[in-house]
């Protein structure tokens, strides 16, 4: 006997972790995520995001992250931030011109100097840290960087 098996269009995934929606997946990571758009000195608004701990404490140190070519800040990048945020630290990065929710042309050279000028103009961990949670205060710089401790 056959059984008549219809197989139902699969649906695509809304985050690269599944269907569950992006607060509730950070709130079951235990940090917090705020995304904001600023504009570049070229006049361009770029799609900048954050990942904080969610913890009381100070970050161990804070992370500027920027993507590769043809790679965003929304999909699969965020593992790392994500990553990186549960174990104490807060991170920032934002869409590069012409690249997921940021304006302008995706180009090599547009890519290198909008980080460049952008980064140089405005500083953008001050002004992600404005939707940011009180914990992000100024941490105290190192005498000298000795890697990153994940064990804390």
């Amino acid at each position: 006997m056959e059984e008549n098996q219809t197989k139902s269009p699969q649906q695509p995934l809304l985050h690269y972790w599944g269907n569950t929606p992006e607060q509730e997946y950070y709130n079951l990571q235990g940090i917090k995520s705020t995304k904001s758009f600023f504009t570049s000195p070229r006049g361009l608004k770029l799609f900048t995001r954050s990942w904080v701990p969610s913890t009381p404490t100070p970050p161990h140190g804070v992370i500027f992250m920027i993507h590769g070519y043809g790679n965003d800040i929304s999909w699969t990048f965020q593992a790392t931030p994500i990553h990186l945020a549960k174990n104490g630290f807060a991170c920032f990065a934002l869409d590069l011109e012409g690249h997921g929710q940021s304006q302008g042309k995706m180009t090599i050279e547009s890519q290198m100097m909008d980080a460049t000028t952008s980064m140089g103009a405005n500083n953008i961990t001050t002004s992600s840290r404005t939707n940011a949670p009180p914990t992000m205060a100024p941490a105290k710089k190192p005498e000298k960087f000795s890697g990153i401790d994940f064990k804390r």
